[in-house]
């Protein structure tokens, strides 16, 4: 049985700043039998403890076993066999503050790159628009001249088949009339009888 057991952070995973001093609160109830370094092959960051002294602190007091189990949800592990180099350089804890501020700053640079795709689609979808506008405007224009002189010659005709319809029909009366006409006035003509005789010539 080793006589060590190994808390393995995941690679490029560092504790933070405010961890790591939570941990040095509890360097007596462990009496400092602990170690700082890195995993050979992966060089990930381990903390390396005698397994005695461990379980009687993860035993003893609450606050130290919730530390070690938190830094576990987040993906470490502890193991019992591990090629461990021991190396203080290793820990880099992260400030909480400092990635905060990171995190805000990537989330405010995502939120003006998709302001200016949408801002760049809108302006794209206007022109769109407008090109469509000018091409109506274009086919109506070229439209409107044929269609004013398909009006204009339709006018023409128009006034000219009204113009010879009043003509030809001003002074010419039709034939049923024509006949009606002399009928009528034929027979109110009177015809004089003449009742003086007739002067012989002597």
């Amino acid at each position: 049985m080793s006589a060590y057991r190994y808390l393995v952070f995941p690679r490029h995973q560092q504790p933070t700043a405010e961890e790591v001093a939570e941990f040095e609160r509890y360097a007596p109830l462990l009496k400092r039998r602990f170690a700082i370094g890195r995993e050979r092959k992966t060089e990930a960051l381990v903390f390396a403890f005698e397994i005695e002294i461990f379980d009687q602190a993860m035993a003893a007091d609450e606050g130290f076993e919730m530390l070690i189990r938190k830094w576990q949800v987040h993906g470490c592990e502890l193991v019992d066999k591990l090629k461990f180099v021991k190396d203080p350089a290793a820990l880099r804890p992260t400030n909480t503050h400092v990635q905060q501020r990171r995190m805000s700053q990537e989330k405010i640079v995502v939120a003006k790159q998709y302001l200016a795709q949408e801002a760049i689609a809108r302006s794209l979808l206007g022109v769109q628009h407008t090109l469509e506008r000018q091409a109506w405007l274009q086919r109506v224009g070229k439209a409107v001249p044929y269609a004013l002189i398909a009006l204009g010659t339709m006018g023409v005709i128009a006034s000219g088949f009204y113009v010879s319809n009043r003509i030809q029909n001003s002074n010419r009366e039709r034939r049923q009339e024509t006949i009606e006409r002399v009928s009528t006035d034929a027979m109110s003509e009177t015809v004089e009888i003449s009742t003086k005789e007739p002067k012989i010539n002597e």
